[in-house]
């Protein structure tokens, strides 16, 4: 063996035996005397350019930037463990913003990482492979595959084996990771169900007892004169307003138990409520009920129901008669004085337990026990003559106890069917005229014949708000422009069917009734602390709770209540439970996207890990640069050959200044020769001449 340049000996083809014992040569220190043991000078200095080969230290930079590859792939198993932990998180959040764009940014370079990554693994196996022994085209595909479209080329260009195509599997994984990396969360909808607590204004016996002890006890039947503000605010809601389903305030209107006639219950008895465009008079009130607790759910679905009462007509026809009462007028000939009911036991029976109701001798009096009648007067324009006069119709008032299911989206409230009520059994011939009601139908009356002591009294100002109302409920109840003194401005009650005249008459009862009851209903704003309002309870068992929570005495409901009067709240509320659906937007791991992850990253990361390993099992210089790799045993490269580098990052320092050229060279032969080597040495190609392979040395 030529020992002139020990590269040669570890570069040039040999026989297997040769081979093997250059394998191990390196462990024998192949500069050191124990092995070539020269004994001449010149000798030694023939091996003055030999190297020592070693294992690669960790604190070199290429070593180095592949732990950090590695480090850099395994962290890409964050954003498997970070869209499991964002499981069913709603959207719209900081952190859930700022995760959302890692990953966007996260699939942006996950290619550029597994790229570097794998890469570079391949070439660390390629030369462990290389060391112990390979196919050629085996080594040549581990070193020359470094992007996705490099095996897909190859497929198509070189022979295949298994390793080419177990390289394009691999290499699919970067494109699939990147999505996986945008993908790994949707967006989705969430339902949560579940039950909140509410309260809403008590219609029932302690709803009563509300204003009976305010008004009738402790200011001696006096009202504010903003209660009749507030009926009056009612009728002048808008035509659309009265029509719809919540007042002008945003309370939910509670419809009428529809005709038997007109609808059929469904097995649980409900009917449907109103739909569409419906005349005002199908609401028992031009108010609405207002509902405490709800603010909170703007945009869940809630829905409820809510048990309420209202008073109900049924009239005579119109009957014309001589009335000196100046304008609209409404009263109650048999209900006694406002504030004094002329029969108790009719209160106690219309307030029900605990207070006693009606004796023996009550019950079998038809007097006390059947319904009351009020009486309607107006001015009117007789339907025969068209002359001014007064007509009078008298109507029954009875109670109607119901069910009311509502539905709400946010804060618009429906009221989509109705029944009878299932737990409050009191008679529906006591209605609260029996107790304290009165007051209302004064207030209604008033609100025309203004003050008795005022100089204008007497004078013809038009019809009142409330007859114009009665006279048609889909309009404004404003005069028109004709003169108020013409009889075209005379509201002509005597003109429309009876029954009309009732729903609408009973409509204007009902919001003056709640007027009182609930006198502040529309304003909203109401506390939030359910307990202010009083146990909770339902309308039929106000009172037999209260009486409990407060320690009442089986007293007459006649002396007030000073428990109830409380400042923070405008009325007593009822109990009922919401059931709320929520429906949110949140976030779902894409289980699928995740597995390709983290798939992906586990491949990428085992085979980085494995190469890393692998190189440092390798002891052999990297001469597979395909630049570098044409400098060794080139003699027209002397520059570098003295050097007596092998690894191709060392050769390339020493020679990064020199200047090189493909060319050609003439041999003994007088052939041309295509060599790679010093521009000074090498005559450049041409098209004219015919060139051979270089001989090697």
């Amino acid at each position: 063996m030529d020992t002139g340049n020990f590269q040669d000996v570890l570069l040039q083809p040999q026989n297997r035996n040769t081979r093997r014992n250059v394998h191990f040569q390196p462990h024998l220190e192949a500069s050191s005397t124990s092995l070539l043991q020269p004994n001449e000078r010149t000798g030694r200095e023939k091996y003055r350019n030999a190297t020592k080969l070693k294992r690669p230290s960790v604190l070199k930079f290429s070593v180095f930037s592949e732990i950090v590859l590695c480090v850099l792939v395994l962290g890409f198993s964050a954003f498997v463990v970070l869209a499991i932990w964002m499981k069913d998180s709603p959207t719209g959040t900081t952190r859930g913003d700022q995760i959302e764009q890692a990953m966007k940014i996260g699939s942006t370079i996950y290619t550029s990482v597994f790229a570097a990554s794998l890469s570079r693994s391949l070439k660390n196996i390629a030369k462990y492979r290389a060391q112990r022994g390979t196919r050629l085209l085996s080594l040549w595909f581990l070193m020359n595959t470094n992007a996705l479209g490099d095996p897909l080329t190859h497929l198509i260009t070189k022979p295949k084996s298994i390793l080419l195509f177990s390289l394009s599997l691999v290499w699919i994984l970067s494109p699939l990771g990147s999505q996986g990396t945008l993908r790994l969360v949707r967006r989705s909808e969430s339902t949560n169900v579940f039950d909140h607590g509410i309260r809403y204004w008590d219609s029932g016996p302690l709803g009563n007892l509300f204003p009976y002890s305010w008004s009738c006890v402790h200011n001696d039947g006096g009202y504010p004169a903003s209660t009749r503000d507030t009926y009056l605010a009612a009728l002048m809601q808008g035509s659309k307003t009265k029509k719809g389903t919540q007042d002008q305030w945003g309370n939910v209107k509670i419809p009428r138990l529809p005709d038997s006639n007109s609808s059929k219950p469904d097995p649980d008895g409900w009917l449907p409520g109103p739909r569409g465009t419906v005349n005002p008079e199908q609401y028992s009130s031009l108010t609405g009920i207002p509902i405490i607790g709800l603010n909170k759910f703007d945009k869940e679905e809630v829905s409820f129901t809510v048990e309420t009462s209202y008073v109900d007509l049924v009239c005579q026809e119109m009957v014309p008669i001589l009335d000196e009462a100046y304008g609209f007028n409404v009263t109650c000939p048999d209900c006694g004085r406002e504030c004094a009911p002329d029969q108790y036991g009719r209160a106690g029976a219309f307030l029900g337990p605990p207070f006693s109701g009606l004796t023996a001798a009550e019950q079998a009096n038809a007097s006390v026990t059947k319904p009351r009648s009020i009486l309607f007067n107006s001015r009117a324009a007789s339907s025969n003559s068209l002359s001014e006069g007064y007509m009078q119709a008298a109507c029954q008032v009875t109670q109607r106890l119901v069910e009311t299911f509502v539905e709400c989206i946010g804060n618009n409230c429906t009221a989509t069917k109705i029944r009878p009520s299932k737990t409050d059994h009191r008679s529906s011939n006591y209605t609260s005229f029996d107790y304290w009601g009165i007051v209302a139908l004064s207030m209604i009356s008033r609100t025309i014949q203004g003050d008795p002591s005022a100089e204008d009294v007497g004078k013809d100002h038009g019809p009142s708000t409330s007859e114009l109302f009665l006279n048609d409920s889909n309009i404004l109840p404003y005069p028109s422009n004709k003169q108020l003194l013409s009889q075209g401005a005379i509201s002509n009650l005597y003109s429309f069917d009876i029954d009309v005249f009732a729903r609408r008459a009973s409509t204007l009862l009902n919001t003056a009734l709640q007027a009182f009851m609930c006198p502040s209903c529309f304003a909203g704003d109401f506390p939030s602390n359910l307990s202010l309002y009083g146990p909770a309870h339902l309308p039929a068992d106000g009172l037999t709770v209260a009486t409990k929570a407060f320690n009442w005495t089986q007293e007459q409901a006649f002396d007030g209540k000073y428990e109830l009067i409380n400042e923070q709240i405008p009325f007593m509320a009822a109990s009922t439970n919401a059931k709320v659906v929520r429906r949110i937007e949140v976030y779902q791991p894409n289980y699928g996207w995740i597995g390709v992850l983290a798939g992906s990253v586990a491949v990428v990361f085992l085979l980085g890990l494995s190469g890393l390993c692998l190189r440092f099992a390798t002891i052999i210089p990297d001469v597979f640069d395909p630049v570098i790799g044409l400098t060794y045993s080139n003699e027209y490269m002397p520059s570098t050959s003295v050097q007596g580098q092998l690894d191709s990052e060392d050769r390339l320092k020493s020679a990064a200044d020199e200047r090189v050229q493909l060319g050609a060279v003439e041999h003994e032969d007088m052939q041309a020769r295509v060599v790679f080597g010093e521009e000074k040495m090498i005559s450049p190609l041409n098209k004219e001449t015919w060139y051979y392979e270089s001989s090697p040395r």
